[in-house]
């Protein structure tokens, strides 16, 4: 009897574990100053981002996205890409060539001229003079048949003056400059991905797998060699030499993803639409991928994690206002927080190095390990107090297992990976 209580009981906490935890950590921040979709965030440090989207919406949080404020943009244009250059220098640009800098941490706003009617989807400063911008144009006529042309565009001067380095038949997306020479830059069907070794004076297309009539959104390098991107019909592509070669997968036929983001070279993250937001996670890589979706009607436009591992992402619910979700760190690898009834904890390394795995928190009162089944594991611990465990799994064997801990105020689930 007492045996098949305990199997109730875990059965009980991997259920709230797959259908609650795995998202919980997304916390919607409220109240939301803004009343608009946003379509873009950016963090300059741990403390210090900004989210941007319609009706010419600037948001600026100091204090880790605990709270936002919104600033005043004179414009109530749509903004698709912000980028703080520094700590004061901020650049906004969207909808039909929009172009706004700020050189006092958003408390002023000047418009810039890039002369194009172009919408700018994608800025990329390498310092507050010297950027890059990646702008397209897209037309149906009255045949339905589109005229489209994109443009990626270099300054030198902060913004004031820019000059055409690269010119296409269809729109660029997306940018990124991994070094003051090597960028990537990606677009629609014609485009794919494009590339310069020499500061954007001269591009090279990239040839992507099977791409058809898709467009690349969003992508991001973590290195010189391994990069990703993502876009319409739920693509993905990885490359681990420089973009010489690009392997191909499908995370959701259904869905867009709308942006990418790695916090190292296993551990990303994919948000978008399919009828309702989803955020993708992977921690091989690219291989697999879990979808953290929402039960509500939202777009998932944008999503941005600091140098810490702090995640967020921005979109808009169907017919209602912009939302912004912090994470609250259960998907983080590396040191990781989680928190029962305002208590956090820590709970690291994860993946697990060494057989050793440390749990620090506030009363800790018994810990379990179990396996991908349910079955719960033998281990060997030391507890040095009541705020800290130290787990020693030698005979454990790799894969996905769940930590149970039990303290005085609740009882924390957590997927940890050895």
């Amino acid at each position: 009897m007492k045996r098949n209580i305990m199997k109730k009981t875990i059965f009980t906490l991997l259920t709230l574990f797959f259908g609650l935890n795995s998202f919980a950590q997304w916390v919607r921040v409220t109240p939301n100053p803004a009343q608009e979709s946003l379509t873009s965030v950016r963090f300059f440090n741990d403390s210090i981002g900004y989210a941007v989207g319609n009706g010419g919406t600037i948001l600026k949080t100091t204090n880790a996205g605990t709270s936002w404020s919104l600033l005043t943009t004179n414009t109530t244009q749509t903004f698709l890409s912000v980028f703080p250059a520094s700590k004061d220098t901020v650049f906004a640009a969207g909808n039909g060539g929009l172009l706004t800098r700020s050189v006092d941490g958003g408390l002023n706003w000047n418009s810039l001229t890039i002369d194009t009617p172009k919408n700018i989807y994608s800025l990329y400063f390498l310092t507050s003079q010297i950027g890059y911008a990646a702008t397209g144009l897209q037309i149906r006529t009255g045949s339905d048949t589109p005229f489209s042309s994109g443009t990626i565009y270099k300054t030198i001067d902060g913004g004031f003056n820019w000059t055409p380095v690269l010119n296409s038949a269809t729109p660029y997306r997306t940018i990124q400059f991994i070094n003051q020479q090597v960028a990537y830059a990606g677009g629609d069907s014609s485009n794919g991905i494009v590339t310069t070794v020499d500061g954007g004076q001269n591009w090279q297309s990239l040839t992507l797998a099977d791409f058809g009539n898709n467009t690349i959104l969003s992508l991001q390098f973590i290195n010189a060699n391994l990069g990703y991107a993502v876009g319409t019909r739920g693509l993905l592509y990885k490359t681990i030499n420089g973009g010489s070669n690009w392997t191909k997968t499908t995370i959701d036929s259904n869905a867009t993803l709308f942006s990418v983001h790695f916090t190292d070279a296993d551990t990303g993250y994919a948000v978008g639409s399919n009828m309702e937001g989803i955020i993708y996670k992977t921690v091989d890589g690219g291989a697999t991928w879990i979808n953290q979706k929402f039960s509500i009607s939202v777009i998932m436009r944008g999503v941005y994690f600091t140098p810490t591992k702090t995640g967020y992402v921005v979109g808009r619910f169907n017919g209602g206002v912009a939302g912004i979700w912090r994470q609250q760190g259960n998907f983080n690898i590396g040191t990781s927080l989680n928190e029962v009834n305002g208590q956090l904890f820590n709970v690291y390394p994860n993946p697990i190095n060494d057989n050793k795995l440390v749990i620090e928190g506030v009363d800790i009162s018994d810990v379990k390990v179990l396996d991908s089944k349910g079955t719960m594991l033998s281990f060997n611990y030391l507890k040095e107090s009541n705020t800290k465990f130290v787990i020693e799994l030698n005979d454990v064997a790799h894969g996905l297992m769940f930590l149970v801990i039990t303290t005085s105020n609740g009882v924390l689930t957590k997927n940890v990976i050895k």
